[in-house]
């Protein structure tokens, strides 16, 4: 358990590949607001999502959360794009925003996989650091 108090606050809280995986808007909801609470008030929260249409919804309902709730003295966006406008990829949902990364897998024998996946692939994703 999370001692309470400010030693119970972190630094760095990083949600990664989570969201997408709570099938209810309230639980993430419940999610993002128990995290907050348990950043320190100099703190970064950075949420990260797959590269998808999907995943970057979900990055900018976080956004739009911030924005929304949040006076700027409490939470400024750092990353990837730090101003509080309106977000000009959420406008059509033919485009998104988001990043790639080459990554190597982990070898066969750590997990296995078909002989013929590559050893490195390249890693897209949405992300928002505030």
């Amino acid at each position: 358990m999370i001692p309470a108090g400010d030693k119970g606050k972190f630094d760095l809280i990083i949600l990664g590949f989570v969201l997408q995986e709570v099938s209810s808007a309230t639980q993430r909801q419940l999610i993002i607001e128990a995290l907050w609470q348990r950043l320190n008030d100099d703190g970064v929260m950075v949420v990260v999502e797959p590269g998808s249409p999907k995943g970057f919804r979900f990055v900018h309902s976080f956004r739009e959360w911030v924005i929304g709730t949040k006076p700027r003295d409490e939470a400024s966006i750092v990353a990837p794009c730090p101003h509080i406008r309106e977000c000009p990829m959420a406008r059509d949902p033919q485009n998104w925003c988001h990043f790639s990364q080459m990554t190597q897998r982990y070898p066969s024998k750590v997990f296995p996989r078909k002989a013929n996946e590559p050893d490195y692939i390249n890693e897209k994703y949405s992300y928002l650091a505030v």
